[in-house]
């Protein structure tokens, strides 16, 4: 059966939305924070909330897809029967929701059972931004459409990162990657919800983003809502080898992204 991805677009736009809403009610309140595993991992209410929500609404849809959320894990048909995929995190920037820094968002993604990104949305509410893509469609925001940055001097680049708490070898990696990139670029800079950056490279307000070992539900939407926007998007040797199991995301505007790259095998 042919999915008709304009339709399950439209279906993903108006649950995002609903997220949102949960998003803002609770970033207005006071809300209970827990640990996953650690003072690092942090889960609040509105995880939670969110991801019930969006598991309720697109479950009884897609019966015969897998379901892999951040919180939940598999959900639907078993992921070796299943020929399509989804990749929810409900949301993404839990830190800076649970300090009340209004940089998160709610990501997802439909894929194939590669898994390759077909549709993707990612939704700050706080801003009233939605970024949207299908596979070999454009970028939009807020249904406008949207392109990566045609900079091409390293030295005034804009790069976004994510550096995660409790990570002892990736995030010595990390920061020496950065150390290598501040000598030669604008700035470097971790605002801490990577699908938000992704997208912020697709609609051109930033050159370049990098960050290693993420779930699968952090960039799946974002990365395909980056290329869409023009952006190329791989792994740190310049393939999707590693790109679609997260172990390495890199997402840049196209003159930067062999500049970047090189950066980065330093």
């Amino acid at each position: 059966m042919t999915l008709d991805l304009e339709q399950i677009l439209s279906q993903v736009v108006e649950v995002a939305r609903g997220v949102g809403e949960i998003h803002m009610r609770y970033f207005e309140q006071a809300f209970q924070v827990e640990y996953k595993s650690g003072a690092f991992d942090v889960v609040t209410e509105a995880d939670k909330a969110s991801e019930a929500y969006i598991l309720a609404q697109l479950l009884p849809l897609f019966p015969t897809h897998h379901f892999v959320g951040e919180e939940s894990g598999g959900q639907g048909c078993p992921i070796e029967e299943a020929r399509y995929r989804w990749y929810i995190d409900p949301l993404d920037g839990t830190t800076n929701f649970a300090t009340g820094i209004p940089h998160f968002c709610v990501s997802i993604a439909l894929t194939d059972d590669q898994p390759r990104p077909l549709v993707g949305v990612v939704y700050s509410a706080v801003l009233n931004e939605m970024y949207t893509a299908i596979r070999g469609g454009g970028a939009f925001r807020n249904g406008q459409p949207i392109r990566a940055k045609h900079n091409d001097d390293l030295a005034q680049a804009v790069i976004l990162t994510s550096i995660r708490s409790g990570r002892i070898a990736p995030t010595f990696d990390d920061l020496q990657h950065i150390q290598t990139m501040r000598q030669k670029v604008r700035t470097v800079r971790a605002f801490g919800a990577g699908a938000l950056d992704l997208s912020w490279v697709a609609a051109g307000r930033v050159d370049a983003f990098f960050e290693q070992d993420q779930g699968m539900w952090d960039f799946m939407a974002g990365v395909l809502i980056a290329r869409e926007a023009g952006a190329i998007a791989s792994d740190y040797s310049g393939n999707d080898t590693k790109l679609f199991t997260g172990q390495e995301v890199l997402a840049a505007s196209a003159p930067l992204h062999a500049p970047v790259l090189a950066m980065l095998s330093e």
